[in-house]
């Protein structure tokens, strides 16, 4: 249900309430930072997770755009974390010539629209960001870095990637001692989160290792060919299908390896949630949260990304190490994500908060 209350003194425009968005959020609010959000659409058909509880005052635009551009107008801070619909920009744009606070949150330019033209819409798109000051919250430093290449260095940017509630996945973990070497996956079947390399590594891998297996959470168009291509050692493929958000700790439980293989990730939630369910994790050089979070062989290993070589290999090693160091491995994970808890996130925000008002004193 929507919240009827007086207009919040910060407040955040996003495309839609995911889970990980409407967690922090809610966190914040109950913490006392007076937050509001204007939800552009209540869901994204793409998208298969159940609806969220919301805690915090919210509009959608779909449903009322008057009461959210009056929310936006009144708003001490405004947080713009899109800008593709067409009145979202008009709202920047407006949000700008006020003179009142603004910043835009995002995770690193670039994921759909790459190249010239890619830069070229975001600088129409976004001209009051790319001829002012204003500060950025980068979702993590892989963001922070492409946003101050093509935006320009001398502002304010903040590292304010996403975070969630990680205690549940660690006290979910179980143990595993059936013997077999558990690899998980976790998120969409598509060819950006490189499923079809996973598919291609595991089939080598799983011809000289006969204890592991492959756990497959997730649905998407590259489902068949998965299977196809892992038709031979079938018996040691799951394929679980997608799991609703509430549902995650325990598919992750018990898994020994998370292994994330995109060709591009603005952040990848699922890095910090494998970290904090004791999995060492295998991911790419092109996604944020690895970027932020993985210590090369201490808690997970960075691989090139769209490299089914270099995937292979790592994975063939991760398999192979003896178990004291399997062990460390596991400890360490969880130990590198002890300040990435949601009451973190509710710190940082606020923070950023903080800071970004007073850019504007």
């Amino acid at each position: 249900m929507v919240v009827n209350s007086p207009m919040a003194r910060t407040v955040v425009v996003t495309q839609i309430p995911s889970p990980y968005q409407v967690e922090l959020f809610n966190a914040a609010f109950a913490a006392g930072i007076d937050l509001a959000v204007v939800y552009v659409e209540p869901f994204d058909p793409a998208r298969e997770w159940s609806a969220q509880t919301i805690k915090h005052p919210h509009w959608y635009l779909s449903r009322s755009s008057a009461d959210c551009a009056r929310a936006i107008t009144s708003a001490e801070l405004c947080v713009f974390s899109m800008y593709r619909r067409a009145t979202v920009r008009t709202w920047i744009n407006a949000r700008h010539r006020s003179g009142k606070a603004w910043c835009f949150w995002g995770e690193r330019p670039g994921a759909t629209q790459r190249g010239f033209a890619g830069r070229t819409f975001r600088q129409f798109s976004l001209r009051p960001l790319h001829r002012t000051k204003v500060p950025i919250w980068g979702i993590g430093q892989f963001a922070i870095d492409g946003y101050a290449r093509e935006f320009g260095r001398e502002r304010l940017f903040i590292n304010l990637p996403y975070f969630s509630n990680l205690t549940r996945f660690a006290s979910a973990r179980n143990q595993n001692r059936d013997g077999r070497m558990r690899i998980l996956y976790s998120g969409s079947l598509t060819e950006r989160k490189g499923v079809d390399l996973l598919a291609e590594s595991f089939l080598e891998v799983a011809k000289r290792h006969e204890h592991v297996h492959l756990d497959v959470l997730g649905s998407g168009p590259l489902e068949q060919a998965m299977r196809e291509t892992l038709r031979s050692v079938g018996a040691r493929v799951t394929f679980q299908g997608f799991k609703d958000w509430d549902a995650l700790p325990k598919a992750y439980a018990g898994a020994d390896l998370l292994i994330a293989p995109s060709r591009y990730d603005g952040w990848a939630l699922v890095v910090p949630e494998g970290l904090g369910s004791g999995m060492p994790v295998i991911a790419t050089d092109q996604m944020g949260a690895a970027i932020d979070l993985i210590e090369d062989g201490r808690n997970g290993w960075i691989v090139k990304a769209g490299s089914r070589d270099a995937l292979t290999k790592q994975l063939d090693e991760a398999i192979q190490q003896p178990d004291e160091r399997r062990w460390q491995m596991v400890q360490s994970a969880q130990a590198s994500v002890a300040s990435h808890q949601l009451s973190d996130g509710v710190r940082r925000l606020g923070e950023a908060i903080t800071a970004t008002i007073a850019e504007f004193a």
